[in-house]
This record gives structure tokens, sequence and C-alpha cells, in this order.
């Protein structure tokens, strides 16, 4: 078995790596460097989102949103707006 490196993030401390399979995409964090990562594996593009702190984990919610730990907290954030619900 051969792996296939596709992006060189450069994370201190990647880790939580989440497909979502109705956008087709993969998020990760860099836990140290408070980055959230998203791959879209349909055109190829990274984007990457930062926040102050640690970023130890993503998850998605039923509804679609990110759920992010943030240092000592859990927060909803809204992919389309951006907005972060405690």
């Amino acid at each position: 078995m051969n792996g296939d490196h596709f992006y060189s993030s450069q994370c201190t401390l990647g880790e939580s790596p989440l497909f979502d399979q109705k956008e087709n995409c993969l998020y990760w964090v860099d836990i140290e460097g408070g980055k959230l990562f998203r791959f879209d594996f349909q055109d190829g593009l990274v984007k990457t989102y930062l926040f102050r702190g640690r970023l130890p984990l993503v998850l998605l919610s039923q509804k679609g949103d990110l759920i992010l730990a943030r240092d000592n907290r859990l927060v909803s954030l809204d992919r389309i707006s951006g907005k972060e619900e405690f």
C-alpha cells in the first residue's frame, strides 16, 4: 500500500481528520497553530482558517455546522456565515 501526499500544510501538530461526504471535502486541524484546513476534492483547493489559541478538534453536527474545540470550550461554527455560537 502506498500513500499519496496531496498537500503540505506545515502543521505543528496536525490531527482530527474529518471527511464531509455532502461537501466532498476533508477538514483537519493544526492543534498548536490554531488552524482549520479544508481540502475540496472537487477543485483541489485548500482553505485555511486561523483561530486564536489551540484548536484540538473538529466535528460535524447533525445540522451540518462544524463543532470546534477551542482551548477550554466547544463552539459551533456556521460554515456559510462564519459565526461562532458558544
